[in-house]
């Protein structure tokens, strides 16, 4: 099976400049903790529903794997509602974030 179902060139590049957002700011030496998560829930804002979907889809494979800690520290994917993914609860995968419903 084809992980990002021929998408790779489009998704890929989508999920590295994510990655690497997040990743900035979270090594930023000159903000803290507070700081650093008000930048990332400016980042959040930015995404749909549906691109935070994909986000917690990519998260689920090797290829996201990384990710984990991240999404969870920095809320990442907070905003996907109850039953948006059918049967997947994201609660089930990140019990410890504080969704918004």
């Amino acid at each position: 099976m084809v992980f990002y179902g021929g998408h790779q060139s489009k998704l890929g590049y989508y999920f590295r400049h994510i990655y690497r957002t997040i990743k900035y700011i979270d090594e930023c030496p000159y903000l803290d903790f507070q700081q650093k998560k008000s930048y990332a829930k400016m980042y959040r804002a930015q995404l749909t529903t549906y691109e935070q979907a994909l986000f917690f889809f990519n998260s689920m494979s090797s290829l996201g794997k990384p990710w984990r800690e991240k999404i969870e520290k920095y809320e990442l994917i907070k905003n996907i509602p109850p039953r948006f993914l059918g049967e997947i609860d994201v609660k089930d995968f990140y019990s410890e974030m504080e969704y918004e419903f």
